[in-house]
Order: structure tokens, then C-alpha cells, then sequence
């Protein structure tokens, strides 16, 4: 018999819980380097640095605000761009060639070609309603400009004008609307100053890089993101005919999520730390592009002894950048109205097909029902019901993924070769552009981070001999980092420790003065020893704790603990 469940309406005796863990959430917003701040439209590197060390970061929902305008770029005009020109779907990380994020002194994970990088990990991993203002406005239907997207016609227009018109908006009504074209136009194209269109975006930096899987704060640990500028307006623009649109940023600023937990909540954290901290996340891998040219091409990815957790696979028409092709798209055809030019896909970890049949579609009847299946179960692993249809997905976002999570745990000791066979349709014009995403599993302790020329480790034995200095008043969190910033307290700590030892051996030498006096001034010099081993006593404490707060500082934990007393 199966086990009933109660409805939790009727669960009258569950415990109600509030969260009361934050006492305040807010922004610090990041402006680039001085350095790069004038650079942001002259294709040089952009850099931004974090330095918020006493502040608890949630480096994963950090977002770029990028304000920008758009102009036409036609010399010696000065007019408004077309309204059926607009920015692609996702346009601001193919503003860049590459990414790069760096902890402590580290570069963590280096991106090449973010744009379509990210578009692909979002076809997974974003949810079907998310935010447009980050810029994901997909298309859908069959993916075309919107030939004239009014709202109105005007009283006194002519026959002429009310004709076009009147084909245009039947022509919409006859086939399946670009939804996403239209919304991305009201949002990108209604603000109107001095002949230029303009808006802005909030583009989260998650799921690019891997490092935002570990969804937890951070203190005391600075970070640095490298964007490097790609000029190449063809390459974000799509309309029609004759577009010259150009981009030109105005600002650009990082917002990064400051939160400030309660007093009882910062205590109890602290308090926990009694070993080292590790950070596992799924690194994200991409390795380059290469040009089908034949019917058949096993493609060698990469050799790896890290288990490899997923793959997805793009394929683009290998076109040119141009303002009347959407480069944002994934195409298995030259076109939506064309038979597929990819057959069959499979992935080979060594001799081992992945899975055993490949994953198909039939050029004849364009059965794209394989490639659907494998997204759907992708997206649902991650906790996202697909954003996409089946006729949208098959027309706009065919990406091919794989699952690798099942291989043989042997598998990967002494090295995988991981290789991608296709099929395609011959002849030259069926080439194709191919993008490929490895995600593997690595986990990095904090020992592999460092700062300012240190390895980072929050130890035990260190976090121990904190929490148990005799004199908590001394900890002096201004005096470490002034001496940080000097850059004289290492050489200072041989020192300390030899005094401790000196103080020992003075120690003894007054107990053997004691043992050696006369009997009747034995009171008096037991009683000055005594005061005089108990000076000394808190004058080791206090340099004790000295010690401490230096060592703390060198390891990185002065930070994380300085605030408590």
C-alpha cells in the first residue's frame, strides 16, 4: 500500500521559520580602472577590481550595468537609425572577445568568445520567464526582423504609404511572428536623444563562469574581471538590408551584492571555522571552433584525466558577420526553410560511443525530435523546465547536448580522449561553424589561491590559537593593516618569538636568585618574583596576541575574523 502524504495545509502542528540572517543587502558599484575607463569603445582591455575585503560578496549574482547608444553609421549623416535594426538577443558578452576572472592573485577561468559561449549555457540553464533587462530576449518563430513594426498609421497618409503597410501586417499575421525582435526593438530602440537610440542592460556574470556555481559569500578575498573589447558592430546588430547601426557604450559599471549578516548569524560563522575551506565547482571549457568541409569528420576535442560532466555543441552557418544575418543563432540549415546539413552527431570518450546511437535528424521530414529530447532532459538536470518549444527550438536553438555524468569511474585515471564524430550533408556551401562547451569537475582548497605573493589557508590550528588569545582587547584590526601596508611585520615575528624565549630564561634566572637568598628576605623576593614573572606573563600575552593578528593577516584571515572581539 502506498504511503499517504498530508496536504501541508492540513500539517497544523509543522514549525513556521522566518529567516532574520540578513541584517541589510545592498550594492557597491565598481567603476573600471582608471586606467580603462576611457577605453571602453577603443577595443583595449577593460578591467575591474573588487577590493572590498571586509565586506561579505556574493560574487554570484554580481551583474554589468552597460548604458549605451546606438547611431547610424553612415558618414556625414546625422539621423536616426532604422527601426527594423536592433540589437541581438544577448548581445553584450560578444561586445568582448574574452573574459577572465581572477581570485587573489589567480586567474580562475578565462573565457574565449563569451557571446556564444554564454548563449549556450543559457538556452540550459535560464528559466523560461527570466529577466529582459539582463538582455535575453531570444528569438522565436521563424526568427526574421519584423519588416515594419508600427503601431499606428498617421491620418494623412497616402495610399502608397497605407499599402505597404497593409502587406507588411499581412505578411505578419500569415506567418509565425519574431516575438523576440519586436520586444528587443520597444526596449532597445525608444529612447530618442540628439539623433540616437539607447538603453541599457543588466547582464548577469552568471552561469559564464564556473566559479558562480559555488553560490556562497566571500570576505577577504579581492577579485579582478578582464573584459577585453571587441569592435564589431556586424557581429550584434541584425535588420535588414543596408543596416549600419553602430554601438557605443557610455557607461559601464559592476554591480557587486553586499550582504550584511546578523551580529548572531557573523558569530556563529565564525565560530565554525575550525577546518579548511574548499571550493568545488564545474569549470567551464571552451576550445576554439573549426570548419566542416566534408561528409564525415571526427573532430578530436581535448584529452583529459578530469571527468568530464557535459557537452553541447553548436553549429553556425560560417557567413561573414553581417547586420542582416542574426549571429546569435544556432542554425543546422542555412536557413529556417531549408533541409537540415547536419545528420548526426555523436560523442566517443576513447573506443565508448556517447550514447551508443547518435543523436539523428532526418533531413527529409526535419525531425528534430532527438535533439529536443536530449535539451528538455539537460535543462531539467539543472532544475529548468526548457524555455523553448519544439518548433522554436528546432528553428532558432538546435543545440546538441550530452550528458558524460554516467561514464565509468575508471574511466578517466589514465586519460580520455574526448571526440565528436558528424555527418553532414556535402558540398561547400553546407560548411559550418562549430562551438563546443566541456565542463569538468575540479575542486580547489583555498591553498591554491594566493594574495599578494601568499598562499590563502584558513587553517584550524591557526583559526584556534586566535580564538584562544588571553588578551582579546589587543587584536587591533587597524594596526594589521597598517603594518601590512608597511610591509615590516614578517621580519618582525623571529624577533617576537625570540623575546618569548628570553622572557623564559629571565624567568628562571630570578627563581634561582629566590633559592639562593637568606631566609629572612625570602618573603620579599618571592613576592617581587612573583610580580615580576606576572609582568612578564602579560607582556608575553601581549605579544603573543601581536603575533596573531600578523599571522592572521599573512594567511589571509585577519579579514574574516578581525571583527570579533
Amino acid at each position: 500500500m502506498a504511503n499517504k502524504i498530508l496536504d501541508p495545509i492540513f500539517r497544523l502542528y509543522d514549525p513556521i521559520r522566518y529567516s532574520f540572517n540578513k541584517k541589510k543587502e545592498d550594492y557597491i558599484i565598481i567603476s573600471p580602472t582608471v586606467g580603462s575607463k576611457s577605453q571602453l569603445n577603443d577595443g583595449s582591455r577593460i578591467t575591474f577590481e573588487i577590493n572590498s575585503l571586509s565586506n561579505w560578496l556574493l560574487l554570484s549574482d554580481a551583474y554589468f550595468r552597460c548604458d549605451f547608444k546606438i547611431k547610424d553609421g553612415t558618414p556625414n549623416e546625422n539621423r536616426v537609425p532604422q527601426t527594423n535594426t536592433t540589437l541581438e538577443n544577448n548581445f553584450f558578452p560578444s561586445l568582448f572577445s574574452e573574459m577572465v576572472l581572477e581570485a587573489g592573485s589567480n586567474p580562475i577561468e578565462t573565457i574565449k568568445h563569451p557571446g556564444e559561449f554564454d548563449t549556450m549555457l543559457k538556452t540550459v540553464l535560464y528559466p523560461k520567464d527570466f529577466d529582459s533587462v539582463s538582455g535575453w530576449i531570444p528569438d522565436v518563430g521563424d526568427g526574421s526582423i519584423l519588416k515594419e513594426p508600427v503601431r499606428n498609421l498617421a491620418n494623412d497618409a497616402d495610399l502608397a504609404r497605407v499599402r505597404v503597410v497593409a502587406r507588411n501586417t499581412i505578411e505578419r499575421v500569415g506567418r509565425a511572428v519574431n516575438h523576440g525582435f519586436e520586444k528587443r526593438v520597444l526596449q532597445y530602440n525608444n529612447v530618442v536623444e540628439n539623433n540616437r537610440w539607447g538603453n541599457y542592460v543588466n547582464w548577469k556574470l552568471y552561469p559564464l563562469f564556473g566559479l558562480l556555481e559555488h553560490r556562497k559569500v566571500s570576505i577577504g578575498l579581492p577579485y579582478k574581471i578582464h573584459l577585453q573589447r571587441e569592435i564589431n558592430d556586424d557581429k550584434i546588430f541584425f535588420g535588414e538590408n543596408g543596416s549600419d547601426a553602430k554601438l557605443e557604450i557610455t557607461n559601464l559599471q559592476l554591480f557587486m551584492p553586499v550582504i550584511t549578516p546578523s551580529i548572531e548569524v557573523e558569530t556563529k560563522i565564525f565560530n565554525s571555522l575550525t577546518k579548511d575551506i574548499e571550493i568545488a565547482f564545474l569549470h567551464r571549457n571552451t576550445v576554439g571552433s573549426m570548419t566542416l568541409t566534408g561528409e564525415s569528420t571526427t573532430w578530436p576535442i581535448t584529452n583529459t584525466i578530469k571527468p568530464a560532466r557535459y557537452l553541447i555543441v553548436g553549429f553556425k552557418n560560417s557567413r561573414t558577420d553581417s547586420q542582416t544575418n542574426n549571429n546569435n543563432v544556432f542554425r543546422v540549415a542555412m536557413n529556417q526553410t531549408q533541409d537540415p546539413l547536419i545528420h548526426r552527431v555523436q560523442v566517443r570518450l576513447n573506443n565508448d560511443n556517447y550514447p551508443n546511437q547518435p543523436l539523428t535528424i532526418n533531413p527529409t521530414t526535419k525531425d528534430y525530435n532527438e535533439l529536443y529530447r536530449n535539451y528538455k532532459n539537460m535543462c531539467e538536470l539543472f532544475g529548468n523546465p526548457p524555455q523553448f518549444e519544439y518548433v522554436d527550438f528546432a528553428l532558432n536553438h538546435p543545440i546538441f547536448c550530452f550528458d558524460l555524468s554516467a561514464h565509468q569511474e575508471d574511466l578517466f585515471k589514465t586519460g580520455v580522449n574526448i571526440n565528436i564524430h558528424i555527418e553532414k550533408t556535402q558540398g561547400d556551401v553546407t560548411e559550418t561553424l562549430v562551438k563546443k562547451i566541456i565542463e569538468a569537475i575540479e575542486t580547489a582548497s583555498p591553498t591554491t589561491i594566493t594574495y599578494n605573493g601568499k598562499k590563502i589557508s584558513i587553517t584550524k590550528k591557526l583559526i584556534d590559537k586566535y580564538k584562544y588569545c588571553k588578551v582579546r582587547d589587543d587584536i587591533d584590526l587597524e594596526r594589521i593593516e597598517a603594518n601590512a601596508k608597511e610591509g615590516g611585520f614578517l621580519p618582525l615575528l623571529p624577533l617576537i618569538f625570540s623575546g618569548l624565549t628570553a622572557a623564559g630564561l629571565a624567568t628562571g634566572g630570578i627563581s634561582a636568585a629566590v633559592s639562593s637568598a637568606n631566609e629572612k628576605k625570602a618573603a620579599i623576593a618571592k613576592a617581587a618574583a612573583k610580580k615580576a614573572a606576572d609582568e612578564k606573563k602579560a607582556a608575553e600575552d601581549h605579544r603573543h596576541n601581536l603575533a596573531m593578528e600578523k599571522l592572521a593577516k599573512g594567511s589571509g584571515v585577519g579579514e574574516m575574523i578581525g571583527t570579533i572581539k
